[in-house]
């Protein structure tokens, strides 16, 4: 009697967790730091569960099976491994992106608990500084603690721009996947554009990329970038401050287009085109139909502001401010303005949610 109680507790548990989504015998679950929930069977002999967080995600199952892996089966993806359970016991299992699979043609059960985490390196994503914003001008001193600048190892040029995701991850575009070495809290990079750390404020720190992730389906040619996207490791943990921090990634937005709303483009790349910029530039620019970007699909965001544009390739973030929440949200990564003047395709982190969170597995987040 316990045992069934507690199933269709649980099960009432699931429909009242925020950030689930449900299709049929499929749920999509968005788990934030420090919940906690339990799933089972019950009537339902064939469902998949896939959850994914931020924060890691520990699973402790206790199942009953008839010892029959043809008809019952329970299936474990945690990123590229799947593990397969077909008898009676209790096992335990962590990830950031957990698939949760249960196959019965029998009088079978199981029952999980979930929680997440608690991340002991606490900083709210999508802080800002409050500033006033004046369209393709310099913007204040660690206003934005969550731009990066890409530079070389050699002469500390940056020539791209970048954003926290993690304390551990960096996100921006495929193509300037070459680089070494990066900058995070970066403002001044002085008129022949190269860093002197000195010249600095106190939140410019520097850090060497052991990893970067390009999305499997980038390619380009004259006409797009097509997936310009990549992930980046640092070779140790960022430690968050008021001048360095995460943005906040669009989970529960990932199915967004922004028509209609203003994004906020940054990077170095932002004058003139064929000129750097020598201090971090900020500008607002309207989200446009996809019919407005030629050669766009909906991978991509499209951006025009008459007189304002991100010119040249770039890598920095598209930033979006919810209005609920205040929080910043990372909407879109600088992919292609080749000019000034035309609506620009760039990438919709969106779309990308589900490979960002299979790429970044680990402890530290």
């Amino acid at each position: 009697v316990k045992i069934l109680f507690s199933f269709v507790l649980s099960l009432l548990m699931l429909n009242r967790v925020h950030g689930v989504k449900w299709s049929g015998y499929f749920f999509d679950v968005n788990l934030e730091e420090g919940q906690t929930f339990h799933i089972s069977n019950d009537k339902y002999p064939n469902n998949t569960w896939k959850l994914y967080s931020l924060f890691i995600i520990e699973a402790t199952c206790f199942i009953d099976l008839n010892d029959n892996c043809i008809a019952n089966k329970f299936l474990v993806i945690n990123e590229n491994s799947t593990s397969i359970y077909c008898d009676n016991d209790t096992i335990a299992f962590e990830g950031f992106n957990l698939t949760i699979k249960f196959v019965s043609a029998f009088q079978s059960r199981f029952l999980c608990e979930i929680k997440t985490n608690i991340n002991n390196n606490t900083c709210q994503c999508g802080q800002k500084k409050m500033t006033r914003t004046v369209d393709g001008e310099v913007t204040k001193v660690n206003e934005y603690p969550y731009i990066v600048g890409l530079a070389t190892a050699t002469n500390k040029t940056i020539f791209c721009g970048a954003t926290i995701i993690s304390n551990r991850h960096i996100l921006t575009a495929a193509h300037c996947f070459r680089i070494t070495n990066r900058v995070i809290g970066e403002y001044d990079v002085t008129t022949e554009n190269t860093l002197r750390i000195d010249d600095n404020t106190k939140g410019t720190k520097v850090y060497q990329l052991i990893k970067c992730i390009i999305h499997p389906g980038y390619r380009r040619n004259k006409s797009a970038c097509i997936n310009d996207i990549a992930v980046c490791k640092i070779n140790k943990n960022i430690e968050y401050t008021a001048e360095i921090g995460p943005v906040c990634l669009p989970f529960k937005h990932k199915d967004d287009s922004f028509i209609g709303d203003t994004v906020t483009a940054l990077g170095w790349n932002l004058r003139d085109f064929g000129k750097k910029a020598i201090k971090l530039q900020k500008v607002d620019l309207n989200v446009e139909p996809l019919k407005n970007c030629p050669n766009s699909n909906d991978n991509n965001i499209c951006t025009f502001t008459p007189g304002n544009d991100t010119y040249q390739m770039d890598g920095g973030p598209l930033l979006w401010k919810n209005p609920v929440t205040d929080d910043i949200v990372l909407v879109g990564i600088i992919s292609s303005g080749y000019s000034s003047g035309t609506p620009t395709a760039n990438m919709r982190i969106g779309t990308y949610i589900d490979w960002i969170v299979s790429v970044t597995p680990g402890k530290s987040r």
